[in-house]
């Protein structure tokens, strides 16, 4: 019969073949991004980061509240 495919395919195409050509595996990014895309990927980073620093303020003004009688900075013993 015939050769299995993957010799048939070393045979032909050896292995330095294919790392001969300079075919990059990953298309880096900046080559085909615009201009616009690359400042909405900015901004939208941008917001990211501002609504992530919004949530950490909201948490440490909440941490220091008192979860049962809602005063600031207190002792909770006494609470149950």
């Amino acid at each position: 019969m015939g050769e299995p495919e993957r010799i048939h395919s070393q045979r032909t195409h050896p292995q330095h073949y294919f790392q001969q050509q300079n075919i990059p595996k990953i298309i880096p990014r900046a080559t085909y991004m615009t201009i616009d895309d690359i400042k909405a990927v900015n901004d939208a980073y941008i917001v990211n980061e501002k609504r992530k620093a919004v949530i950490a303020r909201t948490n440490k003004k909440a941490d220091s509240y008192c979860c049962v009688c809602k005063q600031r900075n207190h002792s909770t013993t006494g609470h149950k």
